[in-house]
């Protein structure tokens, strides 16, 4: 597994990591944390998490323009 700490503060997006196999964990440290995949909006909250497939392309952004810190687990 590989960890990654994501931060970020507005209104932009970020891509998170997409692989072709394996599966990948996110889990929201602080803010509220818009995720985007497979046309699908999901709103996420400090403490809240997701566990999805790594071959889904997804965008996180903050849902409020606020700071969000997310980790990111990513199994190949």
């Amino acid at each position: 597994m590989e960890p990654f700490l994501v931060s970020g503060q507005g209104t932009g997006a970020v891509d998170l990591l997409n692989v072709s196999k394996g599966e990948k964990f996110v889990f929201v440290l602080k803010g509220r944390a818009g995720l985007l995949f497979n046309s699908h909006q999901l709103e996420l909250n400090e403490g809240d998490g997701i566990y999805l497939d790594s071959s889904l392309r997804c965008q996180l952004s903050s849902s409020d323009g606020g700071e969000v810190s997310i980790v990111a687990l990513v199994a190949r």
